[in-house]
């Protein structure tokens, strides 16, 4: 019996191009949900369009992603 597979995607909500804080932070939602709550994983792979692997990230790697973000908003940039 394999795994079980879990996907997420950002989507640019606005379609400007770009994800903005609030779309981040419903993304962290979803997977700090999948991750920590149903799953008790402490990282996901990312993967590419064939199903590659190109990256890990972390729990605490979307903590520090959204403290960056939350700063540069806050100083308008």
């Amino acid at each position: 019996m394999g795994s079980p597979c879990m996907m997420f995607a950002l989507m640019d909500a606005d379609g400007d191009g770009t994800i903005s804080l609030t779309e981040f932070q419903v993304a962290h939602e979803r997977i700090f949900k999948a991750m920590m709550i149903e799953h008790r994983l402490r990282s996901l792979p990312v993967v590419d369009a064939d199903s590659r692997l190109v990256g890990i990230i972390a729990h605490e790697d979307v903590i520090l992603a959204l403290e960056f973000c939350a700063q540069t908003e806050a100083r308008g940039a």
